[in-house]
């Protein structure tokens, strides 16, 4: 509504579906860097049983989950991933509450995008894997990797398409090959 409103104004959204002549939508392709990791974690779990928690059941969180499953399961189709929703961003009681279930049913790698599930992965002494930005720092010994969002290089694209007056209107999913994921071991 607003964009129709200023006509002549460029707008540019992240993590979302909206287009139009003078709005740019910019999504980041988190599945990408979602599925090496359950390559990672199907090649070191023992159990055969992963973890997979998120915060709110949205679209970008989602793609993560399911990307994750696919690429445990290219390793290993009988692999099993559990996934919890903890309907919050911050609420880490309840990341490690699930985290903890998922532990005391078997899994021994745990995908988050839940802060709180790091806690849990330590306590039971087991692998987790980071979200966002290289958490390895918060857990030396039990990260066993992390995505990264890098959302800077995402604003930068959009900017310079402004800038050089290449912008259009559309929906542009950014990925591995353009710098706006990445995971670190």
């Amino acid at each position: 509504e607003v964009a129709e409103t200023y006509a002549a104004t460029k707008f540019i959204c992240t993590e979302s579906d909206a287009s139009s002549d003078n709005v740019a939508s910019y999504v980041m392709a988190c599945e990408q860097t979602a599925y090496v990791e359950g390559i990672i974690a199907a090649s070191m779990t023992k159990s055969d049983k992963l973890g997979a928690i998120g915060p709110i059941q949205g679209d970008s969180l989602v793609k993560i989950v399911n990307g994750y499953e696919d690429g445990a399961k290219s390793v290993n189709p009988d692999i099993e991933v559990q996934t919890a929703w903890t309907n919050s961003f911050v609420d880490t009681q309840l990341a490690q509450e699930a985290a903890k279930a998922m532990i005391e049913n078997g899994v021994d790698v745990i995908k988050h995008c839940a802060n709180g599930a790091i806690a849990a992965a330590v306590d039971a002494d087991i692998w987790c894997q980071g979200d966002s930005y290289d958490q390895s720092s918060l857990a030396p010994e039990n990260i066993l990797d992390s995505a990264i969002y890098n959302l800077d290089v995402v604003i930068d694209k959009a900017i310079e398409s402004v800038v050089d007056k290449s912008f259009e209107g559309d929906v542009y999913n950014l990925g591995m090959a353009d710098g706006a994921v990445e995971g670190v071991l």
